[in-house]
């Protein structure tokens, strides 16, 4: 008898990452039109972007994502690609095992969870370049709703937030509610 395979989220998240660069890869390589190499720019997308040849991306993608879902167990998935004006979103597997519902792109809801945590620093970090905001000056001055006591000798800085180094305990506390009527406003939840 084996052991059960662990599963990690972060082999999971590895897979799918890698499937989506080697998607841009394959489908910058492939044939456009007949021709060979680049494809002519078109309605605003990249001459070598994945979507550059629709088709050619999506099948790739679908063969991909197959052999993702299946090899890590995952019920189902959602790829959402922009290159330039062109978008593409499809969905794999299912959201609903038991009632076999198929994974609508367009509608179904995933949480994201921390890949949101990429989002918010690209752009603190893109202030920061800017000037916009430092990493090493009191997160007060930023604030307008919210303060962040004097807790300890030296003040909490972006840099601190972003090492998770601010020496604030992490808590679900108002993350799940049991309904609508429960959830609270962000600003209330982070006051609290």
């Amino acid at each position: 008898m084996t052991a059960p395979r662990t599963v990690s989220r972060r082999s999971v998240l590895g897979g799918l990452a890698s499937t989506g660069v080697a998607a841009a890869g394959v489908a910058s390589a492939a044939p456009v039109g007949g021709q060979t190499g680049r494809s002519a720019q078109q309605g605003g997308q990249s001459p070598d972007g994945p979507l550059a040849d629709p088709e050619a991306f999506e099948s790739f993608l679908d063969g991909a994502m197959k052999t993702q879902l299946d090899a890590h167990d995952v019920a189902g998935a959602t790829v959402a690609v922009v290159d330039g004006e062109e978008t593409f979103t499809k969905g794999y597997g299912y959201s609903d095992v038991a009632a076999r519902e198929p994974v609508d792109g367009e509608s179904t809801l995933f949480r994201i969870g921390s890949v949101s945590k990429l989002f918010a620093w690209t752009v603190a970090m893109q202030a920061v370049e800017r000037g916009d905001l430092a990493t090493d000056v009191d997160v007060n001055r930023y604030l307008d709703d919210l303060s962040i006591p004097d807790t300890y000798d030296d003040p909490v800085t972006l840099d601190h937030l972003s090492t998770h180094t601010a020496g604030f305990e992490d808590r679900f506390r108002g993350t799940f509610v049991p309904d609508a009527e429960s959830l609270q406003p962000i600003e209330e939840v982070l006051r609290e």
